[in-house]
């Protein structure tokens, strides 16, 4: 059975290394080796991911005290994590976790939702109801990154 909750403190190692395995894994078949490492370091600032997911609504999903995956959403709307775990891709994990992060916006009124895509994650927001605004090269540690500014209209779901 798979558990929702939100993010705390002790939670942030599991978090970091979801994050970190998955993009080596999943995201190596669109980026470099050097821009893997850029976007997710070995050897991650843990305070800075805390003080971030704190900042953030987050859901996170268990499964028998295993983190299978883990999304958040800001204040103003941007979906700023969505990631599963590599051995549970495809699962309809990403999907439960957007829903819910999609729910609150709604909820709080939050007209417009956007993202800043991979290109392995692009397909998936599309799925959700995304567009694409415009494909951007964003520098990380030195190193650019191609993603793409995502946006999606929630007042057409509420009409």
């Amino acid at each position: 059975m798979i558990e929702l909750n939100a993010f705390r403190a002790p939670d942030v190692d599991a978090v970091v290394a979801l994050f970190t395995e998955t993009i080596h894994a999943v995201n190596a078949q669109d980026y470099s080796d050097s821009q893997l490492n850029a976007w997710a370091p070995k050897d991650p600032d843990k305070a800075a991911w805390t003080d971030r997911l704190e900042g953030q609504y987050t859901q996170l999903a268990w499964q028998d005290g295993k983190l299978l995956g883990f999304g958040t959403l800001t204040e103003k709307g941007l979906v700023d994590f969505l990631f599963i775990h590599h051995a549970h891709q495809r699962e309809g994990l990403a999907s439960l976790i957007y829903l819910r992060l999609e729910f609150e916006a709604y909820q709080k009124g939050i007209s417009r939702i956007y993202t800043e895509a991979s290109i392995t994650a692009r397909p998936f927001f599309e799925k959700m109801g995304f567009s694409v605004v415009f494909p951007q090269e964003k520098e990380v540690c030195g190193v650019p990154l191609k993603n793409y500014v995502m946006e999606k209209d929630l007042l057409e779901r509420a009409v």
